[in-house]
């Protein structure tokens, strides 16, 4: 069996999947763009290697490491499209979503208006429990208080 000797890289977006493929020896890089199907972007991810992987004329043994990334979450959450969701969260911390950082888009607009929350305050609801600064758990939360708030 050869060595690998490529590095490939897959980017899937809202719009199009990326690939980017490196000759790991030579240097030489080759890169391939094709539509992402929203429905299903797997499709977008196979075509799109076995077109780069037959265009450049080498196996997909050929490779030594595929790294992948993708927007697609990001995207869902920015544009809200995903499924609705609730926020468990330990008691005195309900309204973390709307007091945000010590941040101002713009300081100087008294009237600017931030996004509505990821999560609407009716569908937060809070839990004993507390961890220190560190992450450590100072006081567990309570399992059976989550799951009646959650049924």
């Amino acid at each position: 069996m050869t060595e690998p000797t490529h590095s490939l890289s897959i980017d899937i977006g809202g719009t199009f999947t990326d690939f980017t493929l490196l000759n790991i020896e030579s240097g030489e890089l080759n890169v391939h763009k094709v539509l992402t199907d929203p429905e299903n972007p797997t499709t977008a991810l196979m075509r799109g290697v076995a077109e780069l992987l037959e265009t450049v004329g080498i196996a997909a043994s050929a490779l030594q490491v595929v790294v992948h990334s993708t927007t697609l979450a990001t995207n869902a959450i920015i544009e809200r499209k995903g499924a609705k969701i609730a926020l468990l969260t330990t008691e005195g911390f309900r309204d973390v979503l709307e007091m945000r950082r010590e941040q101002i888009y713009d300081m100087h607009d008294l009237h600017a208006r931030y996004p509505d929350p990821i999560v609407p305050r009716s569908l937060r609801a809070e839990i004993s429990g507390r961890t220190e600064r560190d992450g450590d758990v100072f006081q567990a939360p309570n399992a059976e208080q989550s799951a009646t708030i959650v049924e």
